[in-house]
């Protein structure tokens, strides 16, 4: 007597003249697809449970900033002096580069491409020079008297910093 095995049960779709023709089992044919089912549901999982495993924003590192190299708070430092020069753009670059690296935080976007002006401090001997930015749609003259406003922490923007920045013409 011969044993015959139990026939595998179909799933019916019709065809398009409107009979059914059998079809075997997706879920049972492609352990591809169970596997990735199984896959995706545990990766749903874990990042919905992430949040819950990763310390406070308040105890992660945001960046490697030094904010001792700025100016923190409302209260940046502010001098009076006179624009004695402009940076090349190749001259500016090349500062902006080093002080992103001295403070370890990258220049606020807006001011990425201002132009730089080498202002002389006032009551300070001929050496006394900062670098500030002139803001867009401002033009500056050598001899111009200026009010600059120190580089400080941006408060909108995490790991930036405002550079030195001409506040008004005197």
């Amino acid at each position: 007597m011969s044993r015959q095995l139990a026939p595998e049960p179909l799933s019916f779709e019709p065809e398009a003249g409107g009979a059914p023709v059998p079809m075997p089992s997706l879920w049972r044919k492609a352990p591809t697809w169970r596997n990735l089912v199984i896959g995706a549901t545990a990766l749903s999982a874990a990042l919905v449970a992430m949040p819950w495993a990763l310390p406070p924003a308040s105890e992660q590192p945001a960046c490697n900033a030094r904010p001792e190299a700025v100016s923190r708070g409302s209260t940046y430092e502010t001098i009076r002096g006179e624009v004695v020069g402009f940076l090349a753009q190749d001259e500016a670059m090349r500062l902006l580069q080093r002080t992103q690296t001295d403070t370890g935080m990258s220049i606020n976007p807006d001011y990425v491409d201002n132009v730089r002006a080498i202002v002389h401090v006032e009551g300070r001997p001929p050496a006394a020079r900062w670098t500030a930015v002139v803001p867009k749609g401002q033009t500056m003259q050598i001899g111009t008297r200026v009010e600059v406003i120190g580089g400080h922490l941006d408060p909108a923007l995490p790991c930036h910093y405002v550079p030195n920045l001409i506040a008004r013409v005197l």
